[in-house]
């Protein structure tokens, strides 16, 4: 999965740029690990292991599908 670093839900994202894990536009891909919910919407939110082997959360509707590696 791809996603902006400016969607990182947890940790915030000032944190996980100071965390080095990418300035304030850059693309982050990950691996889904699981789901979290919101209240009542469920899966609202996916923990995505990046490559640092770091946890965020963040919503799944900012998530986009890789599809294969990029041209």
């Amino acid at each position: 999965m791809r996603f902006s670093s400016r969607s990182v839900f947890l940790p915030n994202p000032e944190e996980a740029l100071a965390l080095s894990f990418a300035s304030g536009d850059d693309e982050l891909e990950g691996t889904i690990a699981g789901f979290s919910d919101s209240g009542a919407e469920v899966h609202a939110y996916a923990v995505v292991e990046v490559i640092h082997k770091r946890s965020l959360v963040v919503p799944v509707s900012d998530l986009r599908l890789v599809s294969g590696p990029e041209q």
